[in-house]
């Protein structure tokens, strides 16, 4: 049964979930963020109602929404890493559907939601590393104090909080000029990583990534005397990830001013556009088919 998708793992024990967003017992209401549920929700029911909630909402009123459980939940990087893992999963599973309008407006809405978790995340590493920054130069700078002072007479005149504090004051000096080294060290990492390729009309980088998406999925056609039936075919490629298509980016410019997960961001927004009942792009993936598989 697991493997025709008639079972889960999910607890069949009510409240049996991590409660990344609150929730209350008792009738809905529609004027609250919080989740509703007219008694204690199995973990599916819970999970998928974090979503319904979520795509009742415009833009705007999405990401308030996300932003005041984020504010509740005590541990916040878990919360963002659950989002995360989330939306992409969603996100990906709806991509591959022939999108109504109702699919559109999901797709737009988790992709923004996607863009603020990981913005967020990206805020939390770069706290997290200049916490560090700090904490070894205040180090450092306490060592080199006390070992100035050995041997001059006056080891006795500065206790150890006098020279933290000594430290705490020459480090908020020097840390505006590690920062600078530090971006600098980052922005020459990056432009190694990158490449320079430059398309001649900048509009068309919207078209690119279609051209990516395009290939990510190209299969050959299989022929079936039952038409009902589908049969997957050969794959043009056995792995290629949204990483991967984000690592492409960066070689053209503008994405190549980009970090990766911005460049992702930008990947996600436009591959949530794509019409692939459009005969522009219908007709690309057949071209594409023949020249692969013919």
């Amino acid at each position: 049964m697991l493997i025709s998708g008639y079972e889960n793992n999910y607890s069949q024990k009510k409240g049996g979930f991590t409660p990344y967003f609150n929730y209350v017992i008792g009738p809905y209401q529609q004027e609250s963020f919080l989740l509703n549920f007219p008694k204690e929700p199995y973990a599916e029911q819970y999970y998928n109602s974090i979503f319904t909630k979520l795509f009742a909402y415009n833009a705007n009123d999405a990401i308030e929404y996300i932003k005041m459980h984020y504010a509740l939940y005590p541990d916040q990087p878990a919360f963002l890493n659950f989002l995360r893992l989330e939306l992409r999963y969603r996100i990906d599973w709806l991509g591959s559907e022939t999108k109504s309008a109702k699919m559109i407006k999901w797709l737009s809405i988790m992709n923004l939601s996607l863009e603020w978790v990981e913005k967020k995340l990206s805020e939390i590493s770069d706290s997290h590393k200049q916490l560090m920054y700090n904490q070894f130069i205040r180090n450092d700078l306490t060592v080199m104090v006390k070992n100035e002072l050995q041997g001059t007479g006056n080891e006795s005149s500065l206790n150890d909080v006098d020279i933290d504090k000594l430290a705490g004051r020459v480090g908020e000096k020097v840390q505006p000029f590690v920062e600078m080294i530090m971006d600098k060290v980052d922005n020459r990492l990056a432009s190694q990583q990158t490449g320079s390729i430059t398309l001649a009309n900048i509009h068309l980088k919207e078209k690119l990534i279609g051209l990516f998406q395009a290939l990510k999925e190209l299969q050959k056609e299989t022929k079936s005397k039952d038409a009902a039936k589908h049969s997957q075919g050969e794959l043009l490629f056995t792995k290629m990830d949204n990483k991967d298509i984000a690592h492409l980016l960066l070689n053209f410019v503008p994405f190549n001013r980009s970090k990766i997960d911005a460049a992702e961001q930008q990947y996600y927004r436009v591959r949530g556009d794509i019409d692939r009942d459009d005969p522009n792009y219908q007709q690309l993936s057949k071209a594409l088919q023949k020249f692969f598989f013919s």
